[in-house]
């Protein structure tokens, strides 16, 4: 018995390694590092797609039930199974990146949100996520339920007419 927890340690140590390899590059891109050059949508989808993506192979194919369990949102060591603190951490982080990025199913990656605007002033507010476009005005302040759908290169825009437009 011994022996089989040693082979499955040991199988389990070279898929992380070639795992680690493997995304590597994207990693190596913000905002997963200080990195200039952004990690592109397709990267991403890659990284933390639910279904087929790096994360959810390496989970299926080296972790799943005989390294790591789910546990809600997040993994446990599995039965018998000693993984490192590191190991558990990371996967629990990747697994929050993808329930937030691919809600309910999604194919690609998006942030859905609800806004509730509190106007202050009278001046109509213009918000521009992606391709919506929302104007609210002081007495009609009814939620904005929005959906980032990442694009690369693509910005969130408030502005009000006359006034300098605020971009992030």
């Amino acid at each position: 018995e011994s022996q089989q927890k040693a082979a499955a340690a040991s199988a389990a140590n070279a898929a992380a390694a070639a795992f680690c390899a493997q995304v590597q590059p994207v990693l190596d891109k913000f905002p997963f590092s200080r990195a200039q050059t952004p990690a592109t949508r397709a990267d991403i989808a890659k990284l933390f797609k639910p279904t087929g993506g790096d994360v959810a192979q390496f989970y299926d194919q080296a972790l799943a039930n005989t390294v790591l369990v789910r546990s809600g949102a997040g993994y446990r060591a599995a039965p018998g199974a000693a993984p490192t603190e590191g190991l558990i951490r990371f996967m629990t982080n990747a697994r929050r990146i993808t329930d937030a990025l691919f809600p309910n199913g999604a194919s690609e990656p998006r942030v859905q949100f609800s806004l509730r605007p509190h106007m202050g002033g009278t001046t109509p507010v213009t918000i521009t996520f992606g391709e919506e476009t929302f104007r609210v005005e002081k007495g009609n302040e009814q939620p904005i339920l929005a959906t980032w759908h990442f694009g690369d290169g693509a910005s969130v825009a408030f502005s009000r007419p006359g006034s300098n437009r605020q971009s992030s």
